[in-house]
This record gives structure tokens, C-alpha cells and sequence, in this order.
């Protein structure tokens, strides 16, 4: 029997990535389709460039590569994965029609397993987005109706997967020989998956017998379960990696695999913004700082030694966690980050951080996170690749009072963490169709 898997509830950290990636041209990209509701772009974090599900390292190490568009993860197949903060509830609300979309370089191959609307032969398959149990979470009236639908590419096909209680099987499977990177969608209507490759339909599987299926994409990667000779996960690199909420056409995959390199355009990343709800914050706490004013982090106008940069204490070991806490005049309700930092050499991590965490406290409650993210270093970004934006979008917080942590990346003098800016952006209703 194949038991129920059960992921653990992770603290809200979602966003949207909105920097171009570095080399890409940006009059090859395409125009994202509607209705993307996540995109794990994995230009060197794993933020979520669709929406608020910004994901976790939740294995022992996802290291990113050189991808199809700028990075991709790589991942070992055994102990390596991300988990994007997505509920079940919103996995199950994808459950009319729906598309998944990635690129994927596979390493190692799939096992037999024929196509079927029953059985659990695809247990072991190379998964790059695992198929949520169908009875996880399920409200009341729907145990034992639904299965989650998951993707595995491996060296020799793609498997289109379902999974529940005692299920577990390849609703769509087609063979071929894949030694590179492969352009993969799963289209799903009708409980029935099709397959695409590199741009072209290839495939059209079976419908599932459960009353429904819906996208899954709460493990990136290996699920980590070892129980039943272990449910598998992609090994190699995987990129790109998208979810929408409705069944995507045949010349919209086409283009998606032709825009190749240039990928899916990204909206731009600010590094100021006017409108900062964090504008003229009071700073109520913060570690040792260089600066003789730590509001500059809000306004980036009056800081000192230099003008818009915050920098932290000096001569601290690698690894200090570097704070400052603040309230704003009268509580707001954010919706998305912007994060702006330099280090002194693009050779070196001189006034870089590996790490960032930002927590709220919301009306009434204790400090919980709001965005946690690692920090690759060094930073890569900019024309002179010493820079780093970040553009997140949260799930809606409202509050009043916020904490921000900085992980050290390097020690010796002159060393604490340069921060350009922090912003924080009102949670606006536009944002609801993705892309404005």
C-alpha cells in the first residue's frame, strides 16, 4: 500500500522573482502565458516568479547551475529538493484543467512502468514535480476522490503521474532517448493528460478513474519519503519549472520551447521605490552599525559613511547575524519585498550576506516570517556582477512592527553586510492577473 505522504506546514516565504537574467536577450523572451500561478525560475534562489510561493532548501543541499535559462537546481534524485510554501488547498483548486511546464536535463533513467489508470508501478520514477497525495488535507466530502498529478522526466521518456491511496501509476507515459536538456509540458483536461516535447504534442495518456486530479507542486525534486523503497525525484538539473491554471494551447508550448535561452520575460526589479510602505520607519532596535543613521535602510537618502547604504558592524566573525527591527507610524498590509545589496568585489564576498530573513508581527499575534531565503554568493548581479535585487512577492501580512536578520558571508575587518535597500510594497488587487 502506498501510505499517505504528508508534508510539513513551512512558514510563509512566497514572492515573485523580477530581474532579468543575466545574458538573456531581452527581445527574445516570450510574454509569460495567462494564468501562471508558480514559476520557480531559479535564477540563483528559489523564489517564486508567478506569485507567493517562494520555496525552501528542504534536503541537503539544492546547488544551482548553469540552466536552460541563466540557472537551474540540480538535484541528486536521493535527499535533494525545493518546497515552495503552497497550501493544499490551493494545489486542489487546480483541478479543471491545468498545464506543467519545465526544463529538465535528466541523469539518470525511468523504470518500467506501463501506462495505467491503476496500480503502483510508478513508485520510483525520477519525479521533477512529485504527485501530492489525493487524500492529504482533503475537505469534508472528497476523501478518496482526488489524486495529485506529478511530472518525471528521466534519460528515457516522461512519466505523467497520480497519486493516492494505493496509487500510484503513469496516467501518460511516452519513451524516447533524452541526453540534454528537454523542454517538458503536461497538459490536463478532462482528467487526461498530453505530453509535449521541445515545443511538439507527442502524447495522449489515459483519464484517471478518481472523481478528480489536480497540479501538484509542493516538492521540486526528491519527496524525501523513504518508506516503501522510496518514491524517487529527478536526477540532474531541472529549470524553469511552471504551473497555470488552465490548459495551455498548442502554438502558446510551441513558443515557450522556441523563446529557448530567453526564456519567459521577467518584470523588472526596482531597487527604490517611492511608494515604500517602509518609508520614514522608526527604527526601534538593531545590532552594531557602521552607519551613524539605520533609517537610511528605509529611505537609502541620508546614511553614513556612504550615501544610500547601510552597513553593518565590523571585524565580526562569518556567520553573525546582523538585525535591525522597526514599526511603521500605523499598521499596513504589504504584498511584496524589494531587497537591493552590494559587496565590495564580484571576486569575493566583502560586505556580502548568505542569507535573509524578514518576520512581521502581526496585529495581536508574535514575530513570524514573512521571507526567508538563502543568498548566493558572490552576489553576480549587475554590470559589475557585485550587486543583488530581489523583487518578492509575500502572502498578504498586516502589521506594524518588523524584525530583518542578515547572515554574515565572509569574515574580517571591514566585513559587515552592505545594504542598499529594503522596501515593502502595499498588497494591491493588480497584482492578481500575474504580470502588471
Amino acid at each position: 500500500m502506498i501510505t499517505a505522504l504528508r508534508k510539513s506546514h513551512l512558514a510563509p516565504t512566497l514572492l515573485c522573482l523580477a530581474w532579468t537574467a543575466v545574458g538573456a536577450s531581452p527581445t527574445a523572451c516570450v510574454a509569460p502565458p495567462a494564468g501562471a500561478v508558480y514559476w520557480l525560475a531559479a535564477e540563483r534562489n528559489f523564489d517564486d516568479s508567478a506569485g507567493y510561493h517562494n520555496g525552501t532548501d528542504g534536503g541537503t543541499g539544492v546547488t544551482f547551475v548553469a540552466g536552460k535559462v541563466g540557472t537551474a537546481i540540480h538535484v541528486d534524485g536521493v535527499a535533494t529538493r525545493v518546497l515552495p510554501d503552497v497550501t493544499y488547498a490551493e494545489e486542489r483548486a487546480l483541478r479543471t484543467a491545468f498545464t506543467v511546464e519545465l526544463w529538465a536535463r535528466p541523469t539518470t533513467a525511468m523504470p518500467d512502468c506501463s501506462e495505467s489508470s491503476s496500480g503502483t508501478c510508478a513508485q520510483h520514477m525520477p519525479w521533477a514535480t512529485f504527485p501530492e497525495h489525493g487524500d492529504d488535507s482533503a475537505p469534508p466530502g472528497e476523501a478518496n476522490l482526488a489524486a495529485g498529478i506529478g511530472v518525471a522526466v528521466g534519460t528515457n521518456g516522461v512519466c505523467v503521474g497520480q497519486h493516492t491511496s494505493s496509487l500510484l501509476s503513469c496516467l501518460a507515459r511516452y519513451d524516447t532517448t533524452i541526453s540534454d536538456w528537454v523542454h517538458v509540458a503536461a497538459v490536463v483536461e478532462n482528467k487526461t493528460p498530453r505530453i509535449y516535447l521541445n515545443g511538439l504534442p507527442v502524447h495522449t495518456g489515459v483519464a484517471s478513474a478518481r472523481d478528480f486530479v489536480f497540479a501538484s507542486w509542493s516538492v521540486i525534486g526528491d519527496v524525501g519519503i523513504q518508506c516503501c523503497g522510496g518514491y524517487g525525484g529527478l536526477a540532474g538539473d531541472i529549470d524553469e519549472v511552471t504551473v497555470y491554471d488552465r490548459a495551455l494551447g498548442d502554438a502558446e508550448i510551441a513558443a515557450l520551447f522556441a523563446a529557448g535561452s530567453a526564456g519567459k520575460c521577467k518584470p523588472e526589479c526596482l531597487a527604490e521605490h517611492t511608494d515604500d510602505a517602509w518609508q520614514h520607519a522608526t527604527v526601534t532596535d538593531h545590532t552594531a552599525l557602521v552607519s551613524s543613521d539605520a533609517s537610511g535602510m528605509f529611505g537609502a537618502t541620508n546614511s553614513s559613511p556612504e550615501v544610500n547604504t547601510t552597513i553593518f558592524g565590523d571585524n565580526l566573525p562569518d556567520g553573525t547575524v546582523h538585525s535591525v527591527t522597526w514599526q511603521t507610524a500605523t499598521p499596513v498590509t504589504l504584498g511584496s519585498l524589494g531587497i537591493a545589496a552590494m559587496q565590495d568585489d564580484a571576486n569575493s564576498t566583502k560586505r556580502a550576506f548568505r542569507r535573509v530573513h524578514i518576520e512581521a508581527r502581526e496585529l495581536g499575534g508574535s514575530f513570524a516570517s514573512i521571507y526567508d531565503s538563502p543568498v548566493l554568493v558572490p552576489y553576480g548581479q549587475g554590470a559589475e556582477q557585485r550587486e543583488l535585487f530581489r523583487c518578492p512577492r509575500i502572502r498578504p501580512v498586516h502589521a506594524q512592527e518588523f524584525h530583518a536578520e542578515f547572515v554574515q558571508d565572509g569574515a574580517g575587518s571591514f566585513w559587515g553586510p552592505r545594504v542598499i535597500e529594503l522596501d515593502a510594497l502595499i498588497h494591491d488587487p493588480i497584482f492578481a492577473d500575474d504580470f502588471d
